[in-house]
Order: C-alpha cells, then structure tokens, then sequence
C-alpha cells in the first residue's frame, strides 16, 4: 500500500508535520497487514473419503504451526450426505465447531474454529456423523488462518497495536518516539513469524483404507513426491511434518528426500508424528522455473519412502506430509 498523505484515512486527523503523516499511515498499514496477512495451512483435493459412523469418524488430521494469536482457522470443505442428515466437525487442537449438513446436500460449506491455548503446534482434525443409514463424503478441502480484528495491547505473536487516536501525538507538533516507530518496523516481522505458510501438503486418510501412499514392502519405497516452491533469495530454512501410519505390530521407516537428499541424512522410525527442519537454496520466480540439478533452484522435487519390518500385517502408510517456510526473520 503507497503512503499517501491525502487519502481519505488522513482526513481525520490534525497533522502537524510529514513525519506525523507518515506514522499514522504506516500504523494503518500495520493494521491491515494484520487483518489480510493470512497463511495456507493444508490442502487436499479429490479426497473422495466416505463414512457410515453414528459416531464421529475422523477423516484425517494436518498440523497448524504457530498461530499464537489464536487468530480464527478456516475450513473449506466439499461433501455430499446422502438420505440422512449428517455433521462435519472441525477440531484445532481442543477447540471445534459443528457444521450439519441436510440430507441430499452436496456443496461447499466454509467452517470456522477459534483456537484456545498457547501450544505452538496443534493438530487439526475433519471428522464425521452421520444419522443411522446414511453416507457422509469428504471430497475435498483447504484449510488456513483467517484473521480478524487487531486485537489491543500485546498479542501473544509479539504484535503491538498502536493507537492513532492518541491526541497528544499532535499535539503541538510532539516528537513521535522511537519505541512507537520500532513497533511499525517490528510487527511485520511478527505476523510473518506467527502465521508461516505451507508450501507443500499431502493429506491422507487418518486410517489405512486405501493402498494410496501404502507399501508393504521391506525396502525403502516412494510412495509419495511432488515439487516444493523455493522462492527466497538465499538459504531459507524450512520445516516439515511428517505423520506416519503403520498396521498392528508393524514398524515403519520412513526417509524424506528434497532436492534428492534426504533431510538430516537420517530415517524416521515408527508411526506417529515426525518434525524437523532442512536448509534450501532458493531462487525468485522470474520468467520460466528452473528444476535442473545444481546451481540455484525455484522448485525442488520431494520423494516420501517408506519401509516396513514385515513384522505383523506388515503394511505403512504416509498419513501426512506439510512443509512450512520457518519463520527466521
């Protein structure tokens, strides 16, 4: 947004100098950064996943990473319910919201949960019900952080709402002080912090129904890959989350390769969540993409292998795979 000290948003202030004009535009563009800044949390599209549960039947389950303000989580989905009326339930960490959907019904429905807490990481799980008989389809959904209204004093994200309405900083043409200044410089770099994008997602059945993404076999396998967007002039650290499915009595090895290489240079063993970061070398967009070997890079390919032990019924499954940019700023 350019400065423009004639907009309609300054005509309600008496301004003493430029540099006032400045600070009260530069607050309000803190302010719509903070309500328009949103971050992608998960995608996933031709899920086709159905249930017959009377009770609630969870469908699948991503992570959201930060979002300390607790600012509001979205969640687009597209389902079906055929003959009997069903739910769908959207759950972030302890919080949840209930969205029913009539019977016959096939559309889009925008769900909204507002977290609770202070953990840095929760999980978010899509469940559903349905009425005995009836059918409920998940076939797809997208789901990110939608802010609201700027909230006053402190945010938990380190975010400080700074007052325009404050009379005494035009009064006589006062000096604006530095520490007001130092907030309109600071709380970009908060909001980038708190709300981290995904930039890759694959989002699986939370149960092992299908054989997508699935092996049995004992060797290091693909069962996954697709192209991450390395857009950052430089080295940019990135983190992952990893969640790993295995059947009873199974033990899965699970190894993620970017750019060829795998992270850390290690495997993950076990079913369960698995996190860390990586460092990549990245390129801005400008003209066509570059995905050859070596030199600088503008999408690098991801490969997710997995093994079993044989052991038990001896099939794993990637229940989830996100990558977000780490906020490092």
């Amino acid at each position: 947004m350019p400065l423009d000290f004639n907009s309609d948003p300054l005509q309600n202030y008496t301004i003493g100098s430029t540099l006032q004009s400045t600070y009260f535009q530069l607050t309000r563009v803190n302010d719509d950064l903070y309500t328009h800044y949103k971050s992608h949390i998960a995608t996933r599209l031709g899920f086709d996943r159905s249930t017959t549960s009377t009770s609630a039947y969870t469908f699948c389950r991503f992570r959201m990473y930060r979002n300390l303000d607790n600012q509001s989580v979205k969640i687009r989905v597209h389902v079906k319910a055929e003959t009997q009326n069903a739910n769908v339930i959207v759950l972030v960490g302890s919080a949840s919201t209930t969205q029913s959907v009539t019977a016959g019904t096939e559309g889009f429905f925008e769900i909204s949960v507002t977290p609770t807490g202070t953990d840095t990481v929760r999980d978010v799980l899509i469940k559903g019900v349905v009425t005995s008989g009836g059918t409920l389809h998940l076939n797809s959904f997208t789901a990110w952080i939608e802010p609201a209204t700027v909230p006053t004093g402190v945010s938990a994200s380190g975010y400080i709402h700074t007052d325009t309405n404050s009379g005494h900083l035009v009064a006589d043409e006062r000096a604006i002080s530095t520490e007001r200044l130092t907030r309109l410089r600071s709380n970009p770099v908060h909001l980038a912090k708190d709300r981290p994008q995904c930039l890759f997602s694959f989002v699986n059945s939370a149960y092992r129904r299908t054989a997508e993404w699935l092996t049995t076999k004992t060797t290091l396998t693909t069962v996954a890959k697709g192209w991450l967007p390395v857009v950052d002039e430089g080295i940019r650290l990135y983190r992952y989350y990893v969640y790993v499915e295995a059947s009873s009595g199974t033990t899965a090895t699970t190894r993620l390769l970017v750019g060829g290489l795998p992270v850390n240079d290690t495997n993950f063993s076990g079913s369960g969540w698995h996190t860390g970061t990586f460092e990549q070398k990245g390129k801005p967009i400008i003209g066509l993409p570059s995905i050859s070997p070596g030199g600088d890079f503008r999408y690098v390919p991801v490969d997710l292998q997995m093994s079993s032990d044989g052991a038990g019924a001896g099939d794993v499954q990637l229940g989830c795979l996100q990558i977000f940019r780490e906020p490092t700023l």
